[in-house]
């Protein structure tokens, strides 16, 4: 049983929607700890969009000035990722606006005493949020095989596939939703992670 944690979950779309698995999951681990949601960060060609629109332009301005912390429930929080620092570019540009993201993130975490949380992610790019929050435990959760998304070309797949070896070894614990892919991540993993992959719901 997790008691007692603060639990920052990075989630690959926006809390509204969909009810989900990580809707589910969080909401009953915010029973018994601090639970905050992260949503996802805005492309730049997402903002160029809404900046075009001089109503959604306005409501963006209107946005900078309010919280970007609000309450589902006594325990539950959702991050809205600032607008104004959008991913975009290759290196140094894209590490660049993480490292800003980053900063500006871990100084709103510090108002809500985030001490020393778990760390939960759940696709391979959120390699850039393990290793920077003085976690307690770094955890990926896997629901899919992500290198079989969209139509990707085989470099595009192979980039896929690594990276996400790369956060695999990152973490502490990996788990996985079905028999199929705790096969194919424990043939992926080395010897000392394969001990990792047996953590499962």
């Amino acid at each position: 049983m997790i008691k007692d944690h603060n639990i920052i979950y990075f989630g690959p779309e926006k809390w509204e929607g969909m009810w989900r698995n990580r809707h589910q999951l969080m909401s009953r681990l915010a029973t018994l700890n601090k639970v905050i949601y992260v949503e996802p960060r805005i492309t730049l060609r997402r903002l160029r969009r809404l900046l075009s629109d001089k109503k959604k332009r306005k409501e963006l301005f209107r946005e900078y000035k309010r919280s970007r912390v609000r309450r589902i429930s006594n325990n539950l929080f959702v991050y809205e990722s600032p607008w104004f620092v959008p991913i975009f570019g290759r290196s140094p540009f894209r590490n660049l606006s993480w490292w800003i993201w980053r900063s500006i993130f871990k100084r709103d975490l510090n108002k809500l005493k985030y001490i020393k949380p778990i760390v939960w992610v759940s696709r391979p790019y959120m390699i850039h949020f393990i290793g920077y929050f003085n976690e307690s435990i770094a955890i990926y959760h896997v629901v899919d095989e992500y290198s079989a998304y969209g139509e990707l070309t085989k470099d595009e797949k192979q980039n896929k596939i690594e990276l996400e070896l790369k956060l695999i070894k990152k973490v502490d614990i990996v788990i996985v939703v079905s028999q199929e892919l705790y096969d194919a991540k424990e043939k992926q993993a080395n010897k000392i992670l394969k001990d990792i992959l047996k953590y499962r719901i």
